[in-house]
């Protein structure tokens, strides 16, 4: 987790447990755990914000599909310097080509 979100080290561990037991009698350990592993940030949460967790388990999802993974980061490189080194792509106007 300190690789994925370095920040995580600054939060207050005294929630830690107290939310992972909120979580846990919502979600169960497993569930729970996953939720945080996709979603490091949600170890900044206060305990008093974990009654109704469901919001944070579907933000996890999000979270963990949006976050650049290399290989991801790659193929857009990729593209990107395919696209910069292609000269006529940008003179016929680039992604809008006037309809053309």
């Amino acid at each position: 987790m300190v690789k994925i979100m370095p920040r995580v080290l600054r939060f207050n561990a005294d929630n830690f447990d107290p939310c992972l037991e909120s979580w846990t009698e919502q979600f169960g350990l497993e569930r729970a755990q996953a939720m945080v592993r996709r979603n490091p940030g949600l170890l900044g949460v206060r305990p008093d914000q974990t009654e109704d967790a469901d919001s944070s388990m579907y933000g996890s999802y999000f979270v963990a599909a949006i976050r650049p993974s290399p290989a991801t980061l790659a193929v857009w490189g990729l593209l990107l310097i395919s696209l910069a080194a292609n000269k006529d792509f940008w003179v016929g106007g680039g992604f809008y080509n006037g309809g053309q």
